[in-house]
């Protein structure tokens, strides 16, 4: 057997060479709709550990937040997270935080 890019593996295959399987790494829509829906998981995570009152949880997606900020060129709302999280793990008592 053949790989697929190469040509059929017979002459009777019914799938010409170049109606083969497509490569995800070409197709464009399929990437963005995977970051889409990537960025809807952690929004929805965010959403629920809110909701659930559960701020260990938000505590471990913050850092995330914060790359997906920098990334999407919101470098403010990036730095004040990086600041909350170092007041949060560095700088605030324990029992004030």
């Amino acid at each position: 057997m053949e790989n697929w890019r190469k040509g059929p593996k017979a002459k009777g295959d019914p799938i010409p060479p170049y109606l083969g399987a497509p490569d995800p790494l070409d197709d464009v829509a399929h990437q963005n709709i995977l970051l889409l829906t990537r960025d809807l998981l952690y929004a929805i995570e965010l959403t629920s550990a809110i909701s659930g009152g559960d701020f260990g949880r938000v505590e471990d997606l913050l850092p995330t937040l914060a790359k997906m900020f920098r990334g999407a060129g919101s470098n403010n709302y990036c730095t004040e997270i990086l600041y909350f999280l170092a007041n949060l793990k560095h700088i605030w008592t324990p029992k004030f935080a």
